[in-house]
């Protein structure tokens, strides 16, 4: 009897620990890497939740369908109306970095302003350029949409918008599949860039900042450490609006508390000169 208390107790003691180590995750196996599709995924009214229980989808308006050829939405779009698809991870995926989307089209179709949105608990972190398809007599299953956006920027969920053109059918636009990696248990940490812009400068360099800030990190704003020049203008600083209207930061001095990803615009103050005359051994008068 002693001794069956005992493996209990202890069972329950690697259990508890098991837990601790994984700072209180459910168990769900090995997290997923690499192309996700949509096969096998089951639904509760419009929402959809894959196998493993990492995922779930859903959309902006109802019709919602998903098997192993990919989602769409079953009739009932309406010309020039705006849809988006919705990926969430779960719990227990914390968050994934998103490689690429395998999304286009099912039949030829006029769509535009695909784009693909990226959120770290509900903050957006990336979007990447609008991509539009017109009807051509080609069907591009798979469209060439720049993620370069999204490299590197942890999230927990993203958007797949779309814009439906007239001549397209209901359920023509296809997200086939959608590929991840760096899957963690973690939620994501939202990180901002800095970047610099020379504001039409006629020589030197802009300054870079590859350092990744978290949320409400400070940052000191770079020198002009690459001598950018203008003719006929003065470097004096940096401003967060190109037309100088919005806050100065002091070159290498200046701070702030950063939210967002942030440009820097160099601020050029143009040059004043003074004109003198002389009488140049004039006898009398005077000079103006």
């Amino acid at each position: 009897m002693l001794k069956k208390l005992f493996y209990k107790f202890l069972s329950l003691f690697l259990v508890i620990i098991m837990l601790i180590s994984i700072n209180f995750h459910p168990i769900y196996g090995v997290l997923p890497d690499g192309e996700q599709d949509f096969t096998g995924y089951t639904f509760s009214g419009e929402t959809g939740t894959s196998p493993d229980g990492f995922f779930t989808l859903t959309a902006s308006k109802s019709g919602l369908m998903a098997d192993g050829d990919g989602a769409f939405i079953n009739g009932g779009d309406t010309i020039g109306e705006t849809v988006y698809f919705e990926i969430t991870s779960s719990s227990s995926l914390g968050s994934f970095v998103l490689d690429q989307l395998y999304v286009g089209e099912y039949a030829d179709g006029n769509f535009s302003d695909v784009t693909v949105k990226g959120y770290a608990n509900e903050t957006q972190v990336f979007s990447t350029t609008p991509y539009s398809s017109s009807i051509d007599s080609n069907i591009i299953a798979n469209f060439p949409i720049d993620y370069s956006s999204a490299a590197g920027k942890s999230i927990n969920k993203f958007r797949v918008y779309y814009t439906l053109g007239t001549g397209t059918g209901n359920n023509d636009f296809n997200l086939v599949s959608f590929t991840i990696g760096e899957a963690s248990v973690d939620e994501p940490v939202v990180t901002y860039n800095t970047t610099y812009n020379g504001n039409s400068n006629t020589g030197g360099n802009v300054p870079t900042d590859a350092t990744d800030y978290s949320s409400g990190s400070s940052v000191t704003v770079k020198t002009n450490s690459g001598s950018l020049v203008k003719t006929g203008y003065t470097f004096s600083g940096w401003n967060t609006s190109a037309d100088g209207s919005g806050t100065d930061y002091a070159a290498g001095s200046g701070s702030f508390s950063i939210t967002s990803d942030t440009t820097l615009y160099a601020k050029w103050s143009i040059n004043t000169y003074n004109v003198t005359y002389s009488g140049n051994g004039n006898t009398g008068g005077s000079i103006p």
